[in-house]
């Protein structure tokens, strides 16, 4: 039973080393100033909230727009405090925020990005 104690902790320094590598702030430039919030989880087999994930980094970062991922698997915290702020005890991941603001979800981002109306959606405007 040592053994599977010793990795059990093995895995959660692991786990808290993830966690605190994906909570430092993206830095891409020119909107240094807002405070982009992305409610993530990094811990998840359902591939189509990876793909929103990793499309939402994509799209932002080629926008030089900085943001801060806020990862719901890793922090009980983050989890209600998103799904306090939205108004729903089921919300998931991914969601977007300015500071502690709701934008919206992650169709409600393609379908700014597709009007071209990103600033408007992340109330940077």
């Amino acid at each position: 039973s040592s053994s599977k104690s010793l990795l059990t902790h093995l895995v959660q320094i692991a786990f808290l080393a993830v966690s605190f590598l994906c909570s430092f702030t993206h830095s891409h430039g020119i909107h240094s100033t807002m405070g982009i919030k992305l409610y993530f989880s990094t811990v998840s087999s359902n591939l189509e909230m990876k793909k929103q994930q990793q499309r939402i980094e994509m799209v932002l970062s080629s926008k030089k727009i900085d943001f801060e991922i806020l990862d719901v698997a890793a922090s009980d915290e983050y989890k209600a405090k998103m799904r306090e702020i939205i108004g729903n005890p089921r919300a998931l991941p991914p969601q977007i925020f300015n500071e502690d603001t709701y934008c919206g979800t992650f169709e409600q981002f393609e379908e700014s990005v597709e009007n071209e109306e990103l600033t408007t959606f992340l109330k940077m405007k």
